[in-house]
């Protein structure tokens, strides 16, 4: 199973078997500093790796796509929890993402 997941999975729970993928992409305002960072990627239950950054037509205020793969590598809980700021800014200044994995056997 592969799912495609969004902004608009935000705050929500997904249950998976082990050996299911899923992708997140999420929007992010480069151009103003900020980035989409990894805080908890639901290790040892799932594996990550961040894809490509879809570059948007050059339109001022346009936004970014960045992407992830997730795996489910054994049965377990996980959260997977990201936060949309400046690198030079605190953890909790920008959005945050969250979402609750259920890998079952």
């Amino acid at each position: 199973m592969t799912e495609a997941l969004t902004e608009a999975d935000n705050g929500h729970s997904i249950e998976l078997h082990v050996g299911d993928q899923f992708s997140l992409s999420l929007r992010e305002s480069r151009m103003g500093g900020y980035r989409w960072t990894l805080v908890e990627n639901g290790e040892p239950v799932l594996t990550s790796r961040e894809e490509k950054v879809e570059s948007r037509p050059s339109r001022v205020g346009e936004k970014n796509i960045r992407a992830w793969r997730f795996t489910a590598e054994k049965p377990g809980s996980a959260s997977i929890q990201l936060q949309h700021r400046r690198p030079w800014e605190q953890a909790g200044s920008g959005d945050d993402f969250s979402l609750s994995v259920t890998v079952l056997s």
